[in-house]
C-alpha cells in the first residue's frame, strides 16, 4: 500500500477492524495526543513534526481499533522513561494509560509463542519478538502495520504474502494527499 487512497480502501472494502501501529508510529501519535507542541522536543519523534502527527491522524481514521502487543507497550514504556522525566513524564504517562484503557479505541492482543506460524531464529536475529510478534498478529488477523522502519517494510515486502499481510509505510503516504470525500466522512 503506497497511497493514502489505497489505505482508504484496505480499511473500508476489506478490513476496518484495526491497524498496528509500530513503536516509532504509535510514541508519534501518542505524544502528539499528550502535547502536539512536545513532538520535536520528544527524542524519539524529533523527526516528525506537528503535520506528521495531523497525517498520522488520518491515515489511522478509517480504522476501528488501534491494535498493539505488549512488546510494544514495554518498548513505549521504556523510551518513554529514557526521554522524559518529572512531572512530564508522569503527566505523559498518564495520558498514554487513559488511551490504553479506551477499549472503544485500542486493543492489546498477544499471541502466544507455540501459536506463532514461523519462529524462525533468522528472522527473530534480524527483527526480534516485537516486529516478529506485529507479523504473527497481522497475519493471523488480517490487519495491516503501519511502520517507518526501512528494513521491515523492505523485508515484509519480499518475505511476506501481500494478501495475508500489509505492511504500509509511514513516511511513504507523507507525499499523498487523502481523497476529499475521505476527509468528510
Amino acid at each position: 500500500m503506497e497511497t493514502l487512497e489505497k489505505v482508504y480502501q484496505f480499511a473500508l472494502q476489506k478490513n476496518r477492524e484495526g491497524i498496528i501501529l509500530d513503536t516509532v508510529v504509535l510514541l508519534l501519535f501518542l505524544i502528539g495526543k499528550y502535547s502536539i507542541d512536545s513532538i520535536k522536543s520528544f527524542e524519539p519523534t524529533h523527526n516528525y513534526s506537528k503535520d506528521d502527527y495531523d497525517l498520522l491522524c488520518k491515515i489511522i481514521r478509517p480504522f476501528k481499533k488501534i491494535v498493539v502487543t505488549p512488546q510494544v507497550i514495554a518498548e513505549i514504556s521504556n523510551i518513554s522513561r529514557q526521554s522524559l522525566s518529572g512531572a512530564k513524564l508522569q503527566q505523559y504517562l498518564c495520558a498514554v494509560i487513559d488511551f490504553f484503557k479506551d477499549r472503544e479505541r485500542m486493543e492489546e492482543h498477544h499471541v502466544f509463542f507455540e501459536n506463532w506460524n514461523d519462529k524462525s531464529v533468522g528472522r527473530l536475529c534480524s527483527f526480534g519478538f516485537v516486529d516478529m510478534g506485529m507479523f504473527e498478529i497481522a497475519e493471523q488477523r488480517g490487519v495491516p502495520i503501519l511502520t517507518d522502519e526501512e528494513d521491515l517494510y523492505n523485508f515484509s515486502k519480499k518475505k511476506i504474502p501481500i494478501i495475508k499481510l500489509s505492511v504500509i509505510k509511514y513516511s511513504n503516504l507523507k507525499k499523498f494527499n487523502l481523497p476529499s470525500q475521505i476527509i468528510a466522512r
